[in-house]
């Protein structure tokens, strides 16, 4: 972690702002402009179709003090950003704000030099709604947000002519827990994946799952949680799941399609009435 100094903050705040300019397709960005009370983030973007802010954070952690802000905006359907500076991109600082982040939805910005800046992740509402087809089976997606295995398990259940539920995929209109819960409630069909990193919403997902279907339900578990012993919250998810259901363990992408293209269509065909 490097600490910027005030002018170099500056500086890359002013390049920030052209970037942000060809990326989101903008002529003008608003600095420090009040959203809500108490709430002026440090960029704020608006297009015919989208809304977003950015909030800047020299050293790269979560800014607590904006949680009320940023849940706000997001339940308002305005794409919420952390841009920070790091050069490390797998800093333990880094890793716990992408773990942060993905609670809320959030996206992360990195710059890693006065001109260097990539979207490390989309916030939750850049990604594409898409319609729900009434006359698919539903089948909710739990998992990290942003990770390789949900983008399969999505193309794979599409494959299946199904209808894979992801909440980064389907207009927001309130509190993220409690809209994925409720998504939870309206699918027949539940796929949860758990990586090392997962987030607190998973955890949620899982348990409310397992209680309410758990004859529904596939769950699959990266290889790599077992060698996180020191890991108590994770340990005792493992240790719910396993007293409710069977698992499948996998060790790449892979696997873990095989699991789903062998076992969906079997879960649905013994349960489906």
């Amino acid at each position: 972690m490097v600490l910027l100094l005030t002018d170099q903050e500056s500086e890359i705040k002013k390049n920030l702002s052209k970037f942000l300019k060809v990326e989101f397709k903008v002529k003008k960005i608003l600095r420090y402009h009040k959203i809500y009370d108490n709430f002026a983030p440090d960029y704020y973007i608006k297009n015919r179709t989208k809304k977003r802010i950015i909030i800047f954070r020299n050293p790269p952690d979560f800014p607590v003090e904006d949680v009320g802000g940023i849940k706000n905006s997001i339940e308002q359907n305005i794409g919420v950003y952390i841009a920070v500076y790091e050069k490390d991109t797998d800093s333990e600082l880094l890793n716990n704000l992408l773990d942060e982040c993905d609670k809320y939805g959030v996206g992360v910005i990195r710059c890693w030099g006065v001109n260097n800046f990539k979207i490390m992740q989309k916030a939750l509402n850049d990604y594409s709604i898409e319609p729900i087809i009434e006359d698919r089976i539903k089948i909710f997606i739990s998992s990290k947000l942003f990770i390789s295995e949900r983008d399969i398990s999505y193309k794979i259940l599409k494959r299946l002519k199904h209808q894979p539920i992801c909440i980064e995929r389907i207009p927001i209109t309130g509190h993220l827990t409690r809209q994925c819960l409720d998504w939870i409630d309206k699918s027949p069909f539940f796929i949860g994946i758990l990586t090392p990193r997962y987030s607190e919403i998973v955890d949620k997902e899982m348990r409310y799952a397992l209680k309410k279907k758990k004859n529904n339900c596939l769950i699959c578990i990266d290889n790599a949680c077992f060698s996180c012993k020191k890991n108590t919250k994770l340990e005792n998810l493992k240790k719910f799941i396993n007293k409710k259901t069977r698992f499948n363990r996998y060790g790449n992408c892979q696997e873990l399609k095989t699991c789903i293209l062998n076992q969906i269509p079997a879960i649905i065909s013994r349960n489906i009435q």
